[in-house]
């Protein structure tokens, strides 16, 4: 591997609404959308036919199986672009086993 980091998960939520495909090299990494229904999924997000996805409880996310592609995993760097209301209130942005990301 030439380089320090390996990108191991790469979602657009652009296309079919509840497919949810991993764009990475490895292509091992897909979402499976929990508490979400097709409506939830919309054309467009930071910019038009980008693809974003309204997450309306508590309760709804996207689970990510780990796969062989994150092992070993030695650091996380994670870029997204989201708008919320979590920043007034509070709230978790990502969890995973072992770190989680909030507000």
């Amino acid at each position: 591997m030439a380089e320090a980091w390996e990108l191991v998960l790469h979602h657009t939520y652009a296309g079919t609404p509840g497919v949810i495909f991993d764009h990475s090299p490895s292509r091992r990494s897909h979402g499976q959308p929990v508490n979400l229904i097709d409506a939830d999924f919309l054309t467009d997000g930071a910019t038009t036919g980008s693809g974003a996805i309204n997450f309306h409880s508590g309760t709804s996310m996207i689970r990510v199986p780990s796969s062989a592609s994150w092992r070993p995993l030695g650091g996380v760097r994670i870029e997204m672009i989201c708008e919320t209301d979590l920043i007034r209130t509070g709230g978790k942005l990502i969890t995973a086993d072992s770190f989680a990301f909030g507000t």
